[in-house]
């Protein structure tokens, strides 16, 4: 770092921070300044055993760190091939367009896959054709048990930590299963930080692929990969978080990941009388039922509950937090527009005090 930029930080880190999203804006650009784009050598991913691959071509440009596959799923001795890109959308769209590409399809999934997906999966017409599985951890219907055999099964896994996959697609490739697992990192791998955006797709291969199913998956493989350069959504080092494939941290995000569980399932203990409130399967959120379902008297009502509660909450999308966010969720089970509350790892004081809060303004009254 030269010292225009040092300087540069110092004013920065001098000034008073007020919000989360200043915060996450500072680490951005530090992160940019301390990690140039065209830097292959640079000490830090030397250290931390990545490594690069591409000559400013941008289908050439996607990152592999060394025992990834082994480190973040704790998957070992399995054949598999990871591919980064800048968001998890992004690595859904390019698993799904490069499928619709090599023949007929049909992708098979629950009626509350995320929204966007479901759109995807709609525009690329697949649906006539060889059946292909899609599990979306964000399903209330998902569980962890199949026994699908011989088939193409794409696995979003951001709902869960990724060590709880092991088994499942274990089982799964015993049984001869193809398993694409798609993840966006910055739900739940970052922190709560939302430090970047990144996504990954990692493709696992069982030991009973035949030739006719290898050519087959190695299309689905160089499709996916010529697709994400084609439009630009390979990711580069800027997007990567520092600690994603350290051990340590790994596990310890394990710890954070089941206490924020907790806390939503301790939150609706206290509040189950409410017969409009659900607490969803994967335990990351719930959503609250309301007299309306007009979506801007919801956002109207989100932001003043968020204002009124004096730092208790936040007006926020998304879930896996260092505190608690409210913002609107359209639930496909009940198809109504609901309020969503991510409770996430905060102490039990602030839960409490936001229970107390909850049901002296919400529960019941909204």
């Amino acid at each position: 770092m030269n010292k225009k930029e040092k300087v540069f930080f110092e004013k920065l880190f001098c000034m008073s921070i007020h919000s989360k999203a200043e915060i996450n804006s500072l680490l951005r650009v530090k992160y940019r300044i301390d990690l140039p784009l065209t830097n292959k050598n640079n000490d830090f991913f030397i250290k931390e055993n990545y490594t690069f691959n591409y000559n400013y071509q941008r289908f050439d440009s996607q990152l592999n760190y060394n025992d990834y596959v082994s480190n973040f799923y704790n998957i070992n001795d399995i054949h598999s091939k990871t591919i980064f890109t800048n968001c998890g959308m992004s690595s859904i769209f390019c698993v799904l367009y490069a499928i619709s590409r090599i023949g007929n399809y049909k992708v098979v999934y629950e009626k509350d896959t995320y929204f966007e997906t479901q759109k995807i999966i709609k525009s690329l017409n697949l649906n006539h054709g060889k059946k292909i599985i899609y599990y979306d951890t964000i399903s209330d219907n998902f569980n962890f048990d199949s026994n699908v055999n011989n088939k193409i099964i794409i696995i979003d896994t951001t709902c869960y930590h990724s060590y709880d996959f092991k088994e499942f697609i274990t089982k799964l490739l015993n049984n001869n299963n193809f398993v694409i697992a798609v993840r966006s990192h910055v739900k739940l791998d970052m922190l709560g930080l939302e430090y970047a955006f990144l996504g990954s797709t990692t493709f696992f291969l069982s030991d009973k692929t035949n030739k006719t199913q290898l050519n087959n998956y190695k299309k689905i493989i160089y499709n996916t990969i010529n697709i994400g350069g084609n439009i630009g959504v390979i990711a580069s080092e800027k997007c990567i978080f520092p600690l994603l494939n350290n051990i340590d941290f790994i596990k310890l995000n394990d710890y954070r990941i089941r206490r924020i569980k907790f806390n939503n399932k301790y939150f609706y203990e206290k509040n189950n009388e409410n017969k409009c409130l659900t607490l969803h399967n994967h335990n990351l959120f719930l959503t609250l039922i309301t007299n309306t379902n007009n979506i801007q008297e919801l956002i109207d009502i989100v932001k003043s509950i968020a204002i009124n509660s004096k730092g208790l909450c936040y007006y926020s999308s998304s879930f896996g937090f260092d505190y608690i966010a409210l913002d609107t969720y359209f639930d496909f089970c009940s198809k109504k527009n609901t309020i969503r509350i991510s409770i996430g790892d905060v102490s039990k004081k602030v839960l409490n005090d936001f229970i107390d809060y909850f049901k002296e303004n919400l529960n019941g009254k909204i």
